[in-house]
């Protein structure tokens, strides 16, 4: 899957849980990202597995 956005016209990608990803700023303007899950983030038990994509 490949999702391309523009920040003219603001969007969102709902990734679903344990899916391998890669975001990439292919712009020329600094990128900003929001991300959200249904819980409170605990460092001590992170859901972060680093995979090569």
């Amino acid at each position: 899957l490949s999702f391309e956005l523009d920040g003219n016209k603001p969007s969102f990608v709902d990734m679903p849980i344990r899916y391998t990803h890669n975001i990439t700023n292919i712009g020329n303007e600094e990128l900003y990202t929001i991300f959200w899950i249904n819980e409170h983030y605990n460092p001590e038990d992170g859901d972060t597995y680093f995979e090569k994509v």
